[in-house]
Protein backbone atom coordinates (compact mmCIF):
# COMPACT_ATOMS: atom_id res chain seq x y z
CA UNK A 1 0.00 0.00 0.00
CA UNK A 2 1.01 3.62 -0.54
CA UNK A 3 2.71 5.17 2.47
CA UNK A 4 0.54 7.69 4.30
CA UNK A 5 2.00 11.19 4.11
CA UNK A 6 1.31 14.35 6.07
CA UNK A 7 1.72 17.82 4.57
CA UNK A 8 1.88 20.83 6.86
CA UNK A 9 1.66 24.31 5.33
CA UNK A 10 1.91 27.42 7.47
CA UNK A 11 2.07 31.15 6.79
CA UNK A 12 1.90 33.70 9.59
CA UNK A 13 2.32 33.66 13.35
CA UNK A 14 -0.14 30.92 14.20
CA UNK A 15 1.59 27.58 14.71
CA UNK A 16 0.92 23.93 13.97
CA UNK A 17 2.29 20.98 15.92
CA UNK A 18 2.70 17.32 15.08
CA UNK A 19 2.60 15.31 18.29
CA UNK A 20 2.59 11.75 19.58
CA UNK A 21 0.91 10.05 22.52
CA UNK A 22 2.23 6.83 24.10
CA UNK A 23 -0.79 4.98 25.47
CA UNK A 24 0.88 2.81 28.20
CA UNK A 25 2.54 5.80 29.87
CA UNK A 26 0.06 8.49 28.76
CA UNK A 27 2.91 10.78 27.74
CA UNK A 28 3.08 13.22 24.85
CA UNK A 29 5.89 14.50 22.67
CA UNK A 30 5.98 17.29 20.08
CA UNK A 31 7.80 15.89 17.07
CA UNK A 32 7.47 18.93 14.82
CA UNK A 33 6.43 22.57 15.13
CA UNK A 34 6.04 25.25 12.51
CA UNK A 35 7.90 28.47 13.04
CA UNK A 36 6.39 31.89 13.56
CA UNK A 37 7.03 33.93 10.42
CA UNK A 38 8.55 37.09 11.87
CA UNK A 39 10.19 40.05 10.10
CA UNK A 40 13.44 39.81 12.07
CA UNK A 41 14.29 36.32 10.77
CA UNK A 42 17.32 36.50 8.48
CA UNK A 43 15.66 35.20 5.31
CA UNK A 44 12.52 37.21 5.94
CA UNK A 45 14.13 40.56 6.69
CA UNK A 46 16.33 40.24 3.61
CA UNK A 47 13.28 39.94 1.35
CA UNK A 48 11.36 42.69 3.15
CA UNK A 49 14.23 45.18 2.95
CA UNK A 50 14.85 44.38 -0.70
CA UNK A 51 11.21 45.30 -1.41
CA UNK A 52 11.48 48.59 0.47
CA UNK A 53 9.95 47.48 3.74
CA UNK A 54 10.96 48.95 7.09
CA UNK A 55 11.27 46.68 10.14
CA UNK A 56 10.58 47.76 13.71
CA UNK A 57 12.48 45.66 16.24
CA UNK A 58 11.17 45.07 19.80
CA UNK A 59 12.68 47.17 22.56
CA UNK A 60 12.25 44.55 25.31
CA UNK A 61 13.26 40.92 25.85
CA UNK A 62 9.64 39.84 26.31
CA UNK A 63 9.16 36.97 23.81
CA UNK A 64 5.64 38.26 23.14
CA UNK A 65 7.03 41.55 21.82
CA UNK A 66 7.37 41.02 18.10
CA UNK A 67 9.29 42.62 15.29
CA UNK A 68 6.91 44.35 12.88
CA UNK A 69 6.78 45.58 9.29
CA UNK A 70 5.82 49.26 9.07
CA UNK A 71 3.48 50.68 6.44
CA UNK A 72 3.15 54.39 5.78
CA UNK A 73 -0.10 55.41 4.10
CA UNK A 74 0.78 58.41 1.94
CA UNK A 75 -2.87 59.30 1.38
CA UNK A 76 -3.85 59.50 5.05
CA UNK A 77 -0.45 60.20 6.55
CA UNK A 78 -0.96 57.38 9.03
CA UNK A 79 1.35 54.53 9.92
CA UNK A 80 0.38 50.94 10.65
CA UNK A 81 2.30 47.74 11.23
CA UNK A 82 2.01 43.97 11.08
CA UNK A 83 3.81 41.46 13.31
CA UNK A 84 4.31 38.89 10.55
CA UNK A 85 6.54 38.42 7.52
CA UNK A 86 4.01 36.14 5.78
CA UNK A 87 0.28 36.68 5.73
CA UNK A 88 -2.71 35.90 3.53
CA UNK A 89 -4.77 38.89 2.41
CA UNK A 90 -2.70 41.82 3.72
CA UNK A 91 -2.40 43.39 0.28
CA UNK A 92 -0.71 46.67 1.20
CA UNK A 93 1.96 44.92 3.23
CA UNK A 94 2.45 42.54 0.32
CA UNK A 95 4.04 45.43 -1.56
CA UNK A 96 6.65 45.54 1.23
CA UNK A 97 7.62 41.87 1.17
CA UNK A 98 4.96 40.35 3.42
CA UNK A 99 4.13 37.37 1.22
CA UNK A 100 1.30 34.80 1.44
CA UNK A 101 3.51 31.84 0.45
CA UNK A 102 3.44 29.11 3.13
CA UNK A 103 6.38 26.99 4.19
CA UNK A 104 5.41 23.39 3.45
CA UNK A 105 6.88 20.31 5.14
CA UNK A 106 6.11 16.70 4.34
CA UNK A 107 6.32 13.63 6.56
CA UNK A 108 5.85 9.93 5.87
CA UNK A 109 3.65 9.02 8.83
CA UNK A 110 5.11 5.66 9.86
CA UNK A 111 8.78 6.20 9.00
CA UNK A 112 9.18 9.86 9.94
CA UNK A 113 6.89 10.01 12.96
CA UNK A 114 5.81 6.67 14.47
CA UNK A 115 9.07 4.71 14.13
CA UNK A 116 11.20 7.67 15.14
CA UNK A 117 9.07 8.08 18.25
CA UNK A 118 9.55 4.38 19.03
CA UNK A 119 13.31 4.88 18.74
CA UNK A 120 13.20 7.92 21.01
CA UNK A 121 11.21 6.10 23.66
CA UNK A 122 13.47 3.06 23.48
CA UNK A 123 16.50 5.29 24.02
CA UNK A 124 14.82 6.93 26.98
CA UNK A 125 13.97 3.52 28.36
CA UNK A 126 17.60 2.48 28.19
CA UNK A 127 18.86 5.69 29.78
CA UNK A 128 16.31 6.19 32.53
CA UNK A 129 14.10 3.09 32.63
CA UNK A 130 11.33 5.09 31.04
CA UNK A 131 7.98 3.31 30.65
CA UNK A 132 8.61 1.14 33.70
CA UNK A 133 5.67 0.78 36.04
CA UNK A 134 5.44 -0.57 39.55
CA UNK A 135 4.19 -4.10 39.75
CA UNK A 136 2.10 -4.67 42.85
CA UNK A 137 1.20 -8.36 42.75
CA UNK A 138 2.15 -8.70 46.39
CA UNK A 139 3.44 -6.66 49.28
CA UNK A 140 6.87 -8.25 48.85
CA UNK A 141 7.07 -7.09 45.22
CA UNK A 142 5.69 -3.64 45.85
CA UNK A 143 8.82 -1.88 44.61
CA UNK A 144 9.62 -4.24 41.74
CA UNK A 145 9.78 -2.53 38.37
CA UNK A 146 8.56 -4.05 35.12
CA UNK A 147 9.66 -2.51 31.83
CA UNK A 148 7.27 -2.72 28.91
CA UNK A 149 8.46 -3.12 25.34
CA UNK A 150 7.87 -0.06 23.17
CA UNK A 151 5.40 -1.09 20.50
CA UNK A 152 4.56 1.08 17.51
CA UNK A 153 0.91 0.10 17.91
CA UNK A 154 0.91 2.06 21.17
CA UNK A 155 1.83 5.30 19.40
CA UNK A 156 -0.90 7.73 18.47
CA UNK A 157 -0.25 10.72 16.22
CA UNK A 158 -2.29 13.92 16.16
CA UNK A 159 -2.02 17.49 14.95
CA UNK A 160 -2.81 20.77 16.67
CA UNK A 161 -3.00 24.26 15.20
CA UNK A 162 -3.29 27.31 17.44
CA UNK A 163 -3.21 31.07 17.04
CA UNK A 164 -0.66 33.27 18.76
CA UNK A 165 -3.43 34.66 20.95
CA UNK A 166 -3.59 31.25 22.61
CA UNK A 167 0.15 30.56 22.55
CA UNK A 168 0.96 33.87 24.22
CA UNK A 169 -0.46 32.50 27.46
CA UNK A 170 -0.38 28.70 27.20
CA UNK A 171 2.72 26.70 26.30
CA UNK A 172 2.68 24.19 23.42
CA UNK A 173 3.46 21.33 25.81
CA UNK A 174 0.41 22.07 27.96
CA UNK A 175 -1.80 22.44 24.88
CA UNK A 176 -0.61 19.14 23.43
CA UNK A 177 -0.95 17.19 26.68
CA UNK A 178 -4.44 18.60 27.26
CA UNK A 179 -5.57 17.66 23.77
CA UNK A 180 -4.04 14.18 23.99
CA UNK A 181 -5.70 13.30 27.28
CA UNK A 182 -9.04 14.33 25.82
CA UNK A 183 -8.57 12.43 22.57
CA UNK A 184 -7.21 9.18 23.94
CA UNK A 185 -8.06 8.80 27.64
CA UNK A 186 -11.19 6.71 26.93
CA UNK A 187 -9.64 4.76 24.07
CA UNK A 188 -9.21 1.52 25.99
CA UNK A 189 -12.56 1.75 27.74
CA UNK A 190 -14.90 -0.24 25.51
CA UNK A 191 -17.93 0.96 27.44
CA UNK A 192 -17.10 4.61 26.88
CA UNK A 193 -19.13 5.93 23.91
CA UNK A 194 -17.46 8.14 21.35
CA UNK A 195 -19.77 11.14 22.00
CA UNK A 196 -18.41 11.33 25.56
CA UNK A 197 -14.87 11.51 24.20
CA UNK A 198 -15.87 14.20 21.71
CA UNK A 199 -17.55 16.23 24.43
CA UNK A 200 -14.47 15.87 26.63
CA UNK A 201 -12.31 17.20 23.78
CA UNK A 202 -14.65 20.13 23.19
CA UNK A 203 -14.64 21.02 26.88
CA UNK A 204 -10.84 20.83 27.07
CA UNK A 205 -10.38 23.10 24.06
CA UNK A 206 -12.90 25.50 25.53
CA UNK A 207 -10.96 25.62 28.81
CA UNK A 208 -7.73 26.38 26.94
CA UNK A 209 -9.43 29.24 25.11
CA UNK A 210 -10.96 30.65 28.30
CA UNK A 211 -7.62 30.39 30.07
CA UNK A 212 -5.88 32.42 27.37
CA UNK A 213 -8.75 34.92 27.28
CA UNK A 214 -8.40 35.38 31.03
CA UNK A 215 -4.69 36.05 30.59
CA UNK A 216 -5.40 38.73 28.01
CA UNK A 217 -8.10 40.28 30.20
CA UNK A 218 -5.89 40.43 33.27
CA UNK A 219 -2.96 41.95 31.38
CA UNK A 220 -4.87 44.33 29.12
CA UNK A 221 -7.65 45.26 31.52
CA UNK A 222 -10.32 44.01 29.15
CA UNK A 223 -9.37 46.61 26.51
CA UNK A 224 -7.84 44.23 23.96
CA UNK A 225 -7.11 40.62 23.20
CA UNK A 226 -5.69 38.87 20.18
CA UNK A 227 -7.61 36.24 18.24
CA UNK A 228 -7.79 32.92 20.10
CA UNK A 229 -8.49 29.72 18.16
CA UNK A 230 -7.42 26.07 18.16
CA UNK A 231 -8.05 23.03 15.96
CA UNK A 232 -6.96 19.42 16.27
CA UNK A 233 -7.10 16.16 14.31
CA UNK A 234 -6.16 12.55 14.94
CA UNK A 235 -3.78 11.35 12.22
CA UNK A 236 -2.86 7.85 13.37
Amino acid sequence: PTAKKIYIANAGDSRSFLATYHTPTQTTHITYATREDKPHLIDEQSRIKQMGGEILYPETDDPRDSSRVLYNNEQTGTQSSIAMSRSIGDWEFGKLGVIPDPIVDRFVLREDVVLKEVERLQQMQVESKFACEKEQESQEKEDEMTCHAIDENDIRVFGVSATDGLLDYISPDIIVSTVASSLFQNEEDEESPEPTSSLCLFSSLEKLIYSAARGWHDEMGGQYRDDIAIATSVLH
